[in-house]
């Protein structure tokens, strides 16, 4: 479980507002996360996020989960906007990762170990909505079309879904 949340750090901070870079989202927000295995009973684990404009193209970051089984888990992140306005978020600890950026999300996937995360943060009415899958790639299914053996479809379902609605507190 400490796995899964620290998990939920790293990927969380790789994903953040998707509005014009122009706004101040300083604020406190704060939600219950749960976490879903193929595996293990649903868990959850309380998270308060907060979020600082730096300067005009980056925002510093505060990630704190309480838990009851592993305590407190702090992670700062700096969320950065390059001048072309393409994303990046520096775990500073030298891990950098880009983000694409479409309508009110942004999205990221990367692979460690074997597994593909695929995450989204959402600007929603209420605050934000984040949400992680975690597939492993060594299990697949593949399916070919009937007319081409040309064509075949490799198929990896999640084992891990780890979403958060974050509701503002405070802001600014």
């Amino acid at each position: 479980m400490k796995a899964l949340i620290l998990l939920f750090c790293t990927c969380y901070a790789s994903c953040f507002f998707a509005q014009n870079i122009n706004e101040d989202f300083s604020g406190t927000y704060k939600g219950t996360m749960l976490i879903y295995n193929k595996t293990l009973p649903t868990d959850s684990v309380d998270v308060v996020f907060y979020i600082r404009l730096q300067d005009d193209s980056s925002w510093q970051q505060r990630m704190i989960f309480n838990s009851e089984k592993y305590g407190e888990i702090i992670k700062d992140y700096l969320l950065i906007r390059d001048s072309r306005g393409n994303y990046r978020i520096d775990e500073q600890n030298g891990i950098v990762m880009p983000l694409s950026h479409f309508g009110n999300t942004f999205y990221s996937n990367y692979i460690l170990q074997e597994h593909l995360y695929t995450y989204s943060l959402s600007t929603t009415d209420f605050g934000l909505h984040f949400e992680i899958s975690v597939t492993d790639l060594r299990i697949n299914s593949e399916s070919v079309l009937e007319e081409s053996e040309e064509f075949v479809v490799k198929a990896n379902v999640p084992h891990i879904i780890q979403k958060v609605d974050l509701y503002p507190i405070k802001r600014r």
